[in-house]
């Protein structure tokens, strides 16, 4: 490793006990009852926020139970736009608020309401920088949502930013995204690594091969992704033409346009498997 790998590695590390230590102290509280699923990737155009979204609308269709979906990337945030919402509030209402003052009414501020019966949070309109708001912020407002809501889905930035490491480390299962091409390969690897050095429990990883595009024909195959990662791949999800383009040019999620498409419901098994087991010992609201 070069010097400056060198030293980004160490500036991962530090501020990966800082992230994790509070972290650790809201598993521990929460961990029994709140399902929190993270969609990451290093790599953007691989399809995060339209799994993130489509699994947010599959916990709440499967069990009917509150359901918040977070928009974390605050750089260029899809969420609203692929809802066909106008959100009321978003990210950039709080930015002076420090983390000491967040509180339940601060949070239903923030958190909008869609039709559908999903709760969201919406990224800000323009960019913000992710240091515009104090160390640990995003960590308490997620622990907020954990007490009030059983699933919180959150479409993470692509990177390794303090905001996203945190928000990693709440989580109880980590969609790691990728297409079946060789960026995509190539920042999955990265992503893998680091989420080794940070000291993720390989059981919390999930790799999840999204046929974004009609690459079946030429793509890579996945007994070769596996191959190269050196690990499997644990959750496929199908092509699925052009209802998911339609979907996010639109804003008609798949999953509430046409629940019998193949890609509508394999998201819908995802979200049942990924679901706590509390939940699972109950019968679906919708079978």
């Amino acid at each position: 490793a070069g010097p400056l790998e060198l030293v980004a590695r160490l500036g991962i590390l530090a501020r990966r006990s800082k992230a994790m230590k509070m972290a650790q102290q809201l598993e521990t509280e929460f961990e029994q009852t709140t399902t929190v699923v993270a969609v990451h990737s290093l790599r953007g155009g691989v399809g995060c926020s339209s799994i993130a979204v489509n699994l947010a609308l599959a916990f709440y269709q499967i069990w009917a139970k509150p359901t918040v979906l977070v928009d974390a990337v605050l750089a260029s945030g899809q969420v609203a736009m692929m809802l066909d919402a106008a959100p009321r509030s978003t990210w950039e209402d709080v930015i002076d608020v420090p983390s000491t003052a967040v509180d339940d009414e601060l949070v239903s501020k923030l958190v909008c309401k869609h039709p559908c019966g999903i709760h969201y949070i919406a990224a800000p309109k323009f960019p913000i920088a992710v240091d515009s708001f104090q160390q640990g912020f995003f960590l308490v407002v997620a622990e907020k949502l954990m007490q009030q809501y059983d699933f919180v889905v959150i479409d993470t930035a692509h990177d390794f930013s303090d905001v996203s490491i945190e928000l990693l480390s709440l989580a109880s299962d980590i969609l790691l995204v990728l297409a079946p091409e060789m960026a995509s390969l190539r920042a999955a690897i990265g992503a893998l690594t680091i989420y080794d050095q940070l000291g993720f429990p390989p059981e919390k990883i999930k790799v999840t091969l999204n046929h974004n595009s009609n690459s079946a024909a030429n793509g890579i195959k996945q007994s070769q992704i596996e191959k190269v990662l050196g690990h499997p791949v644990d959750l496929v999800i199908p092509y699925g033409a052009n209802e998911v383009s339609r979907a996010i040019n639109f804003g008609e999620p798949f999953l509430l346009k046409n629940r019998d498409l193949p890609v509508s419901m394999r998201i819908e098994e995802i979200g049942y498997l990924l679901s706590n087991e509390i939940h699972k010992n109950i019968p679906p609201a919708a079978p």
